[in-house]
C-alpha cells in the first residue's frame, strides 16, 4: 500500500467540497489542520495556500473547526469559496475566492454582522441560475446579486447601489468579466 498523501488532513467535514469543470466533477478542494488550502484531482495534489498565507495564518487556531469550502460557479467561471474567520471572529466573516481554472485568488470581507455559520451553491429551479448562499446565527440567508452592487454604511449594514456602467474591453486576462464605473 503505497500512501499518496502525506500531512494533508480535513480539518473538519465543512472543510472539503467536491469541484468541476465544464459540468464534470474534477476533484477536491479542502482546508487542512495547519491550515492549508489544497487542490486535487485524486492523482496529485496542489497547495494553493501561499498567494492568501496571511489571511490563512490570522485564522485563531480554535476556530479552524467553522472554516467552509465550497464549490460555486457562474458565468462559466469555477470557484472554489473558502469563508474563513479573522482575528477576533469565531465564526467567518471573510471569503477567499479562488478562480479554479486560473488559480488567481481573490479576498471579499462581509459585513460584521454577516458571520457565515453555513454556505450553499445551488442552481435557483425558478430562474436556472446559479446562487451563492449563506446563512448567520439570526437564520436569515443571503445571496451575491450580480444586478448590485454593495458598500457599507456607517452603521457596518450593506447599502446597495445599482452599477450604471458596464465595460466588456480591457479583460485583464478574464474577458467575461464586466467592469463596472
Amino acid at each position: 500500500l503505497e500512501q499518496i498523501f502525506r500531512y494533508i488532513g480535513v480539518q473538519s467535514q465543512d472543510a472539503i467540497d467536491v469541484v468541476y469543470r465544464k459540468g464534470a466533477p474534477s476533484g477536491v478542494v479542502w482546508v487542512t489542520p495547519n491550515p492549508w488550502i489544497v487542490s486535487s484531482d485524486m492523482n496529485t495534489y496542489d497547495n494553493l495556500t501561499w498567494p492568501l498565507k496571511d489571511e490563512m495564518d490570522d485564522i485563531p487556531v480554535a476556530n479552524l473547526g467553522n472554516v467552509r469550502v465550497r464549490y460555486g460557479n457562474y458565468e462559466g467561471y469555477n470557484f472554489a469559496l473558502i469563508a474563513v474567520p479573522q482575528t477576533g471572529s469565531t465564526i467567518p466573516t471573510k471569503l477567499l475566492v479562488y478562480n479554479l481554472d486560473t488559480i488567481k485568488p481573490a479576498v471579499w470581507t462581509l459585513p460584521a454582522t454577516q458571520e457565515i455559520t453555513a454556505l450553499h451553491y445551488w442552481v435557483n429551479p425558478s430562474t436556472n441560475l446559479p446562487q451563492i448562499l449563506w446563512s448567520v446565527d439570526d437564520e436569515k440567508m443571503y445571496t451575491f446579486n450580480v444586478a448590485q452592487s454593495q458598500d457599507l454604511s456607517s452603521s457596518d449594514v450593506a447599502a446597495s447601489f445599482t452599477a450604471t456602467a458596464q465595460t466588456t474591453w480591457q479583460d485583464f486576462g478574464s474577458p467575461h468579466i464586466r467592469k463596472s464605473l
